[in-house]
């Protein structure tokens, strides 16, 4: 959900090493007597190697999230919606534990919804067009949207194809 967040932003995300295939936090700066006293280095570890080699068994977690983070890519890719000129808008979800982006650049109108809860939650959003799920393809309506704990929905509408082009 985290990493859909910041594809859903402007600019360039940026994913910082061991992201990718989800390296935890490394304590051993503490051990070093010139990182000890500076926690920016919590997340500046050593590449697991191990771990990476997993990225391709799609069984494992670092498998899953390098593919899921490969089909957000190619997403963000393929619509003028993430591009950095689109215009950008909270969303009124009418439930604190839902964040609600809007977007809209070249005929592409984007819902995004992210779960910041433990608990599955609705976004209480009313918007009237014909929506698809970005991530499964499915037509799905941007009204009243069940978002699973911890989870994200990615909801376009293609005003261009309505126009015939």
């Amino acid at each position: 959900m985290l990493h859909a967040f910041l594809f859903t932003q402007s600019g360039i995300p940026v994913l910082y090493s061991g992201d990718e295939i989800a390296q935890e936090n490394d304590y051993t700066y503490h051990d070093d007597p010139l990182k000890w006293d500076d926690s920016r280095y919590l997340h500046r570890g050593s590449l697991d190697w191990s771990k990476a080699k997993k990225r391709k068994n799609k069984k494992t977690v670092q498998g899953r999230l390098f593919q899921a983070l490969k089909t957000l890519e190619k997403i963000r890719l393929r619509h003028p919606v993430f591009r950095d000129m689109a215009d950008v808008w909270l969303v009124e979800t009418w439930n604190d534990h839902v964040l609600g982006i809007g977007r809209y650049y070249e005929g592409e109108k984007l819902i995004a919804l992210f779960n910041f809860s433990d608990n599955d939650e609705t976004a209480w959003v009313n918007e009237h067009e014909d929506y698809t799920d970005l991530i499964t393809g499915e037509k799905r309506p941007a009204r009243g949207v069940g978002i699973p704990a911890g989870g994200f929905a990615w909801l376009l509408t293609d005003f261009r194809k309505k126009n015939g082009r």
